[in-house]
């Protein structure tokens, strides 16, 4: 398996809100728990993967009891279930992709992640 992606990855476990709005204008929003967290996106987890269509474009807020790491919009890029060699799920969810970040926010992710052991997935 090649590595694509182009920021570090950490484990975390954080609040996240989701807002979609639907074709007929009305907007549901999300609560999610974030897997994982890098600069450039965040996995979600959900065990429901028809929430979302690939390519469409959301609103996320990314934050924990001190800081919020990202609000603004993001692109759902991948959607996956990840089994063990027992066959049991260990993952399902969502990979959301951050669209135009403000700097502030990828410096903030950057730091968090540096301090806390990053991890390749």
């Amino acid at each position: 398996m090649v590595e694509r992606r182009k920021h570090r990855r950490l484990s975390c476990h954080m609040k996240t809100v989701v807002t979609r709005t639907l074709p007929d204008g009305k907007t549901v929003v999300m609560e999610f728990s974030l897997s994982s967290l890098s600069a450039g996106g965040a996995f979600i987890s959900s065990e429901d993967l028809t929430i979302f269509d690939l390519d469409e474009e959301v609103s996320i807020v990314v934050e924990d009891a001190e800081d919020r790491f990202y609000d603004g919009r993001a692109r759902v890029v991948r959607s996956s279930r990840v089994f063990n060699p027992e066959h049991k799920l260990t993952q399902s969810g969502f990979g959301l992709m951050f669209i135009d970040a403000p700097p502030e926010y990828l410096d903030l992710i950057d730091r968090h992640v540096e301090k806390y052991n990053p991890i390749i997935l």
